[in-house]
């Protein structure tokens, strides 16, 4: 596996980060080395620090998280492949 930092922003609703999470976690089993989450007048943004296997994996992983509707981005910010 190799390391990559994605960016989050969305809106900062009760539950939202818990989703975020649950998906990267235990529906993808991707292991985070770092989180950095900020919320501000209602929305949240910040970086993940994540370990995965493939390019193919990641972009299952955006697709996944871009259908939780309170999330208005998710990109890569840091390219290891």
């Amino acid at each position: 596996s190799f390391r990559e930092t994605i960016e989050i922003h969305g809106i900062d609703k009760m539950g939202v980060f818990i989703n975020v999470l649950t998906i990267i976690t235990t529906e993808f089993n991707i292991n985070l080395s770092s989180i950095h989450i900020q919320s501000e007048d209602g929305t949240f943004g910040g970086t993940l620090d994540l370990f995965v296997y493939d390019k193919q994996e990641l972009e299952d992983l955006f697709t996944a998280l871009k259908k939780i509707p309170e999330l208005t981005s998710v990109q890569r910010i840091e390219t290891n492949i």
